[in-house]
Parts: structure tokens; C-alpha cells; sequence
């Protein structure tokens, strides 16, 4: 597998020795260059990315350019544009991707991308995209704020979910041990419930008697220690926004 270059108006994909200077949202240390495009593929503002192959920087670009005489010297570094992003590839591969045809055997493949906010933390293995919220509010408060930056409280549907957040807080990039998310108890089916309408406890996913969630009332949160504790549906808590991908 290798990548196409052009010139504009036929627009590059790829180019080696060149940078974009200005528009970096976010420098990620220690990736690789096919590490860099996914972590831009996860972010909906991302555009574009300077990849620097002497030290393995990824610079995260909000902004592309409208002409490669945007771009500066610079033997260190690969420049890529994600909306012309294009791979060469057999034929028989189009089964798996969005292709158009280059004649023979080559086609091009359209990368997706995955449309988590820059600003938001990203699990590629969960596929799981989400923001920490620290001004405490209940829990209708809460999801009405998410929901006015098109996301949902959020749902952590397995031990995998949980341990993740928990890596997150142990990383420093959760600051508070306990965030509110998007379980309640319904007393109508007599069980806590997500938001999505999933049962929070079932053999399959979650376990309650790995938790400290000890009443049939409230909300979930996630903790820190506990994975998840109840709380009263009145109380203010930070809480946690889920972009669903």
C-alpha cells in the first residue's frame, strides 16, 4: 500500500519535506505517521496533519491549505490533507472501502472520518468519545447541556467503558473522582436503565455486585474507586458528555 501525491488544483494527499505552519490545534508526541492520521481521522475538526519523522511529533491541523505554496520547506516533516486523503490499492479491496475506479487493478479508497471533537477524549478500542463537564447540575440539567452540544450523558455500557475512565482519572485527565453519566433507576420496569434505553446490569455487560450501587432510586454516577454509585436525582455532580460515533 503506498499514497498518492498531486500537485493543486489536483490536490495533494500527501506530501513529503513540506509543513503547515500555522492552524495546529494539537501536538501529540511519539506517533507514527499511520498513528497521526487515525488520531486526526477521530477528531471531527481535524483537517489536516504535519507529521515529523525525526522525533514522531503529530500536529493536529484544524484548516488544510487552498495551495500547496502554503506550505514551508521542510525535509523533517510529511504534510497530509485528510479531505483528499487517498491510498492506492488491489482491486479486490473495494469490497471493504468507498473506491472509484483508476483503471486495471489500482483504485482510490476514501478514508473516513470519525467526527469526536478535538476538544473531547477519544478510546479507539472502544470507539468511545466523550467530555468532562465541571460545573455540577441534576441530572435533567446535565443532559439538557449535553444535548445542546449534540451529545448525550454518557453510557458506559461495559466493565471495559468503566476501566477505561478509570485509566483516564489515574492519567490526570479526569479531575474529579466521581462525574455523573447517564443511568437511572426506572421504576416502571423496576431496574436502572441508560439513557439509550439498555439495561445497566445484565450477565452479559455489568455486574452490580462489582459496584457500589446499593439503592432502587436516583442516578449513576461513575466512580473513581467504585465504578458506579448511586446518587440522589436533586444533587448537583460534574458530569460527563458522550459524543455517539
Amino acid at each position: 500500500m503506498f499514497f498518492l501525491a498531486y500537485t493543486y488544483k489536483a490536490p495533494i494527499a500527501q506530501t513529503y519535506g513540506k509543513r503547515l505552519v500555522r492552524n495546529i490545534d494539537e501536538t501529540l508526541d511519539l506517533k507514527g505517521l499511520k498513528q497521526c492520521i487515525r488520531e486526526c481521522e477521530r477528531r471531527g475538526r481535524c483537517k489536516a496533519v504535519n507529521h515529523c519523522r525525526t522525533n514522531l511529533q503529530c500536529e493536529l491541523l484544524r484548516e488544510s491549505i487552498t495551495n500547496i505554496s502554503e506550505l514551508e520547506e521542510n525535509d523533517s516533516y510529511v504534510f497530509v490533507d485528510m479531505d483528499l486523503q487517498t491510498t492506492v490499492c488491489k482491486g479486490q479491496m473495494c469490497q471493504f472501502c468507498n473506491c472509484s475506479s483508476l483503471g486495471g487493478l489500482l483504485a482510490i479508497v476514501i478514508f473516513s472520518v470519525k467526527d469526536c471533537p478535538l476538544s473531547f477524549r477519544y478510546s479507539s478500542t472502544l470507539n468511545f468519545c466523550y467530555i468532562k463537564v465541571d460545573n455540577s447540575d441534576e441530572f435533567d440539567g446535565a443532559q439538557a447541556h449535553c444535548k445542546s452540544i449534540g451529545c448525550r450523558l454518557a453510557v458506559l455500557l461495559t466493565m471495559d467503558h468503566i476501566m477505561f475512565l478509570i485509566s483516564e482519572w489515574n492519567a490526570g485527565y479526569l479531575t474529579n473522582n466521581k462525574y455523573r453519566i447517564g443511568g437511572q433507576w426506572n421504576s416502571e420496569r423496576a431496574e436502572w436503565l441508560w439513557i439509550n434505553g439498555n439495561s445497566v446490569f445484565d450477565s452479559d455487560h455489568l455486574n452490580k455486585t462489582d459496584t457500589d450501587v446499593n439503592s432502587y432510586q436516583g442516578d449513576l454516577l461513575w466512580h473513581s474507586t467504585w465504578k458506579l454509585r448511586d446518587t440522589n436525582t436533586g444533587n448537583g455532580e460534574h458530569y460527563l458528555c458522550e459524543k455517539v460515533l
